[in-house]
């Protein structure tokens, strides 16, 4: 389908991620090979393009979740010298009036950070197209691994009774059994679970918490660069879970990190979650070199603006 508005023409194609990335790497961002790697995409992709006879003037990524109904916008992309002449209204527009009958999505969603350079043309976007107000998701956090020795906390490395920790590279074959387990547990959250697509843990910085034989936690680290690592899942199952555990297990797992030449370390905490913000609060904000939200913003699509 094609509408001819200004000279540009809006089109939407469904496209598979591996087309997507050929086609449009460079117009995303994040861009789309980062998204893969860190955790896949579902195909098919749908793309809503505006362009001239030229070039793309304007690119609308759009990830269909089919157990919700919900179109998550990925990519959302105007070239520099088409802003202001509506193209992004036009983008959000389309996918809401047409992507409901063409794939059956009754919620967009769309997810960016603070520290963006485009918030505020996005904020305005969304306010101006009817969209709910963003909401904080998740904190994305930069700590200073040098800092962290500093704090109190830290010299708490004394694990209670019946408690062990252990490096993943010192994991015994009914350990790794127990870890691959945890992936499949309905009760681990999916963001949470020890796996990352596409992503190797160090197996040096990568722990274990158990209770005796049995596995009740995990902490998992992966290189992001020379000087930085990210924590990608911190989990102790609720049952054995308690403010004191889970600050002696990151002191025992920071102190690991302070042996290492690596200066940073970043990780996300879930802004919904009371208990580990105000742990987040207590005990780790001051030790951050950066802090960025990450907002959450939704369209449930109304049968008015269906065409």
């Amino acid at each position: 389908m094609e509408v001819n508005i200004m000279a540009i023409f809006y089109q939407i194609d469904r496209i598979s991620v591996k087309d997507a990335i050929k086609r449009f790497e460079k117009m995303t961002f994040p861009s789309l090979s980062q998204k893969m790697k860190k955790r896949g995409l579902q195909d098919p992709l749908f793309a809503i393009i505006a362009a001239d006879n030229t070039r793309i003037s304007g690119l609308l990524l759009v990830e269909h979740f089919v157990e919700n109904s919900t179109g998550l916008i990925i990519s959302f992309f105007v070239a520099p010298k088409h802003r202001e002449r509506g193209i992004g209204s036009k983008l959000i527009n389309l996918a809401s009036s047409k992507l409901p009958k063409l794939i059956g999505v009754s919620v967009l969603e769309l997810v960016f950070q603070s520290n963006w350079k485009s918030k505020g043309r996005l904020m305005n976007l969304l306010a101006k197209n009817g969209w709910q107000s963003p909401v904080t998701k998740m904190l994305l956090c930069k700590g200073s691994i040098s800092k962290y020795q500093k704090a109190e906390w830290i010299k708490n490395v004394d694990l209670p009774p019946k408690i062990s920790m252990k490096k993943w590279q010192e994991l015994s074959k009914a350990e790794k059994i127990m870890l691959q387990e945890a992936e499949t547990r309905t009760d681990v959250p999916i963001e949470m679970r020890p796996s990352q697509i596409g992503q190797i843990p160090l197996p040096n910085l990568s722990l274990i918490l158990k209770k005796d034989d049995e596995l009740i936690g995990w902490w998992v680290s992966l290189k992001v660069s020379e000087d930085t690592l990210q924590r990608s899942s911190f989990y102790i199952y609720p049952a054995h879970r308690t403010p004191s555990l889970a600050l002696t297990f990151s002191a025992r797992a920071l102190a690991e990190q302070a042996k290492t030449n690596f200066e940073y370390f970043i990780f996300q905490i879930d802004a919904r979650n009371t208990g580990m913000m105000n742990y987040f609060d207590r005990y780790l904000k001051e030790y951050q070199e950066e802090i960025a939200e990450v907002y959450e913003a939704i369209l449930p699509i109304s049968t008015e603006r269906q065409t």
